[in-house]
């Protein structure tokens, strides 16, 4: 369920029907998502998202104590798909599930509930493409799937749990594409269920058969055959029109016996003569449920069930116009949602009957239905509904126990304050602008001066559905540029001065309710550009001086009705960079100095109407200008043909460029190391990876490179710590963990930049140690340096901070209480860590005469030396006042002061002996 102040996260009903979190699992307004419930001896198996790579397992009793991770996944790299989890089942004491692991594509799993428990049944097909398992499913003692071995395609497993038990059945569809069949199309995963003391499974039939068959099968090759074959219900249509459904040991269906004829309702008891017809209809028959009591499905626009007799097999309502969507079983009743176009969504029920088959009530439109059997047999759903006197929308929880007075939404059991959604915040002049959405999911523009009473909304931005964001908040001189929409002038380009009055669009590129999605906003020579589309003149480059007038387009890059998409707007110096199609070339990288005959190509890199579409850009304060081509070529330019040249290519994108100084960092991905940190200062040579922090194909994903000093701080991943800051002088040898904030395989870091703030000599960022919770934490890109700045919510809770914005010697940010939710603040910034040096001087060379053969006593001068804080600690090598032997010694005498800053000097002691003459 999802709350604002904690996202969407794991709850619970309590005995009055109320929510209550069992526990915020990302903690904040993240959200974990929580998905695929499986129970298995009174514990709640499912997945989570709580980290930066991805879903874990977790298992819960409902209680927060007892609400912890069972198995988080390493890093996979990045050539794999996001989805690391697909189907879970219970069978006895063992969790199934399909995963996907660092080097595998959704392989079997197997978990007793336990982290040492959970370990891969067998890896069907090693590599990164994987066995593809789906369609688990429990018959007796085993487990049957789909899974592809990458030699005989998607065909029927089986398993007890071992690695031994686990084996094909048999090749059941001699070839490469298996059972899911031979046309690209109609390769959808067979329907598979138990009943009975068979499997059944409907497969696509032989190739270019326009067929499909029902299959059966004991879990041996001897018992799987085909019962019947049938026609698709036309030429163009595929397996993932029919549903195979369970009910009283049979399994039901719907098929054409014949080409021509209407799709009807079948049944099988697993045998060849048992295989029949139950009824045939005048109209489609489409949509099956499986039921406790029967079998429910549509005929036409009529509600249908069937105990598999024709006698019993009867209609119950016809709805007339609308469509069904979804269905769930919920204690003796089925529970199902129509849709009633042009009018809302409706929710059902029937327990069979035509009197107990009758609407529960309106709603504006339903998103989902669970049953909740171990609540009272209770439907949980969720629904959006119009917000009154808006046109945006919200989504909210519901129950239902199959009466109107019984269907209700679902309120916390202690309600939380909703807090503000902040972003953007953008400083001009002295004031500061920033976005909110409010509880009517409008966004919202506000500026602050830093007080609570110069804190004020300028603009609430009216939009038709689902409100329009406010972007791309830009200065330009005193002015604040953006773009935002509402139903009057569809979505513009805005300014304001910082009065309500002074809220204003500056022109609409578009008239009437149309939209010229103005993007890309850049300051060139004190005006603003940016590209914009006209009803008339596509998208093309366009600047403004902030007034009607002086909002015009720079040039027309290809004339007529068609689109430039200049896109990814960046100035070097004077010059502007940009991409953009001229319809000739194709997508090429551009320059100009703002007027219409300074717009020209920089080269034509990859001749064609295709082009080499450059993606991603990073200017540097040298003047040299890195981009993508293609998202897999790295490119530097000079601005001049001759100047842009290539420097590097991957087998995989490039992404998260930032030039700092001369230098550009970047994350590449090779198939040797993975996702990794690395950099170029402008040439082919020197264009390498900084380190495999995550060794072999594993991926670290570097993230939010910036500047501490003359090092660099970025957050990276690999297994034995997870997701921590490290630091980097540029090379191999110095590029190093700075702190296991978490210590142990967890992470400490969220994965985002919106985390992490750059200051002359420091970098803020949030993380949680495990005991603070989610806080601000500061660097000076040394371990020692590397503390937590302040635990702003005390104690386990997370105040979350977002929206990190410096505004001269103060913070603004946002983070959450107890009593306000999210909410901006104003914190000032950590004092800047003393790194200069003392300032040491040594005394002059000392010279002594020894009496002995031993050596002397001597003093010397003592060294001077300052600090800018203060008198430093002197130490020396060889104190004053000791005896020296005869000889040379060197005193090293070393200055440290109270930030630990040490510098050192040296001088000597000559000491000789002249022996008496005998």
């Amino acid at each position: 369920m999802w709350r604002p102040h904690v996202g969407n996260e794991l709850w619970k009903l309590d005995a009055a029907g109320r929510a209550v979190l069992i526990k915020d699992l990302a903690p904040g307004r993240r959200d974990s998502n929580p998905s695929r419930f499986t129970a298995m001896n009174g514990t709640l198996f499912f997945t989570a998202s709580t980290g930066p790579f991805g879903r874990e397992l977790w298992k819960s009793d409902g209680t927060a104590a007892g609400t912890v991770v069972v198995f988080s996944p390493v890093q996979r790299p990045p050539q794999l798909t996001a989805l690391e989890f697909g189907e879970m089942v219970a069978l006895g004491n063992t969790l199934f599930f399909a995963h996907s692991g660092d080097q595998t594509s959704m392989e079997l799993w197997k978990s007793d509930g336990t982290p040492a428990g959970t370990v891969q049944v067998k890896d069907i097909r090693p590599g990164l493409e994987g066995a593809k398992v789906s369609q688990l499913v429990v018959h007796g003692a085993a487990l049957f799937f789909l899974a592809d071995d990458g030699v005989h395609g998607k065909e029927l497993w089986r398993t007890h749990g071992s690695e031994g038990s686990t084996v094909m059945v048999g090749d059941l569809r001699p070839g490469p594409a298996g059972l899911s069949g031979a046309q690209p199309e109609s390769r959808v995963d067979p329907p598979l269920v138990s009943a009975g003391n068979a499997v059944f499974l409907l497969t696509a039939g032989e190739p270019q058969s326009s067929t499909f068959e029902l299959w059966r099968s004991d879990g041996t090759a001897a018992g799987t055959r085909v019962l019947k074959t049938f026609p698709l219900d036309s030429p163009y249509s595929y397996l993932g029109d029919h549903e195979l459904v369970s009910f009283g040991g049979e399994v039901f269906f719907g098929a054409k016996e014949q080409p021509w004829l209407r799709r009807a309702l079948w049944k099988s008891n697993g045998t060849e003569e048992g295989t029949v017809q139950v009824r045939a209809f005048d109209d489609d028959m489409y949509v099956i449920w499986q039921a406790d009591m029967a079998v429910f499905f549509v005929v036409g626009t009529e509600l249908w069930k069937s105990d598999g007799t024709p006698a019993g097999t009867v209609p119950l309502l016809d709805h007339g116009a609308g469509g069904f969507r979804l269905a769930r079983w919920a204690g003796d009743t089925l529970f199902y949602t129509r849709t009633n176009f042009p009018g809302p969504d409706s929710l059902w029920k029937s327990d069979g009957t035509p009197a107990g088959t009758a609407k529960v009530r309106d709603f504006e439109k339903v998103e989902t239905l669970e049953g909740l059997v171990d609540a009272g047999d209770l439907l949980f759903f969720t629904s959006y509904v119009e917000s009154p006197g808006t046109a945006v929308v919200d989504f909210e929880q519901w129950r239902s126990d199959g009466t109107p007075g019984g269907t209700f939404r679902v309120e916390a059991a202690t309600p939380a304050p909703r807090g503000s959604d902040i972003v953007e915040p953008t400083p001009v002049g002295g004031l500061t602008f920033f976005t909110d959405v409010a509880e009517t999911l409008h966004q919202e523009l506000w500026r602050t001066d830093g007080t609570e009473a110069g804190t004020v909304r300028l603009r609430r931005f009216e939009a038709d559905e689902f409100g329009m964001d406010v972007q791309e908040l830009t200065a330009v001189g005193g002015t604040l540029f953006f773009r935002a929409g509402d139903v009057t002038s569809g979505n513009e380009l805005w300014r304001t001065d910082g009065t309500e009055a002074g809220t204003v669009v500056v022109r609409d590129l578009w008239p009437g309710r149309g939209d010229s999605n103005p993007a890309w906003l850049t300051v060139l020579g004190g005006q603003l550009y940016f590209s914009a589309s006209t009803e008339s003149g596509g998208n093309e480059l366009w600047r403004s001086d902030g007034t009607a007038a002086g909002t015009v387009q720079v040039r027309d890059l290809r004339p007529g009705p068609a689109s430039a998409s200049p896109s990814g707007l960046r100035v070097v110096g004077d010059t502007l960079f940009f991409a953009a199609n001229d319809g000739v070339h194709g997508a090429e990288l551009w320059r100009g100095d703002g007027t219409p005959d300074g717009m020209v190509m920089v080269k034509d890199i990859v001749p064609g109407s295709e082009g080499c579409r450059p993606r991603i850009f990073a200017p540097s304060s040298t003047g040299t200008f890195f981009f993508t081509c293609a998202s897999r070529e790295l490119w530097k330019t000079d601005g001049t043909e001759a100047g842009t040249v290539r420097l590097k290519s991957f087998p995989r994108d490039i992404s998260a460029l930032r030039a700092v100084e001369g230098t550009l960092y970047f994350t590449g991905v090779d198939d040797a190391h993975g996702q990794e940190l690395w950099r170029s200062d402008g040439t082919e040579a020197g264009t390498v990876m900084v380190k495999d922090v995550h060794p072999g194909p594993g991926a670290s994903s570097p993230l939010g490179v910036v500047p501490v000093g003359d090092r660099l701080v970025f957050m990276a991943y690999e297994p034995e710590h997870g997701l921590e800051p490290w630091v980097t002088d540029g090379t191999a040898e110095g590029t190093h963990l700075l702190r296991d904030v978490m210590p142990g395989p967890g992470s400490s870091t969220p994965y985002t930049t919106q985390w992490l703030m750059s200051l002359p000599d420091q970098v803020l960022f949030v993380a949680s140690d495990g005991v603070h919770g989610r806080e601000l934490w500061v660097t000076d890109g040394t371990t020692a340096g590397t503390t937590l700045f302040e635990d702003l919510l005390p104690g386990p809770g997370s105040s979350d901070p977002w929206s990190l914005r410096r505004l001269g010697d103060r913070l603004f940010l946002t983070f959450a209480d107890t009593e306000h939710g999210h909410e901006p603040h104003l914190l000032a910034l950590p004092a800047s860590r003393d790194t200069t040096v003392p300032t040491l001087t040594c005394p002059a060379n000392v010279t002594r005469e020894a009496t002995e053969a031993g050596g002397t006593r001597v003093e010397y001068p003592a060294a001077s030396a300052n600090d800018v804080e203060g008198p430093p600690t002197l130490a020396y090598s060889a104190p004053s006042g000791d005896v020296f032997p005869v000889g040379t010694t060197t005193v090293t005498v070393t200055a440290t002061d109270a930030a630990g800053n040490r510098s050192q000097c040296t001088f000597q002691v000559d000491v000789s002996f002249t022996p008496p003459a005998p």
